[in-house]
């Protein structure tokens, strides 16, 4: 599980930063937006995708 995290997190931080996009998208077209928890879900989703994708680039030293 180890290696597979490090082989893939500059991914995985995208798919989070993506999935956290088409959340808040979602919520909106479906008329959802008074429901704060999806809202919130789609927040920590981009945040956290921004961190890992970060510090896996600033780990290759491509930063």
């Amino acid at each position: 599980m180890s290696s597979f995290f490090k082989k893939h997190a500059q991914h995985i931080g995208m798919a989070l930063v993506y999935t956290g996009a088409v959340l808040l998208i979602v919520n909106f077209l479906a008329g959802w937006s008074h429901i704060n928890a999806l809202q919130f879900l789609a927040l920590l989703l981009i945040i956290a995708g921004i961190i890992v994708h970060v510090s896996v680039i600033k780990k290759s030293g491509n930063y």
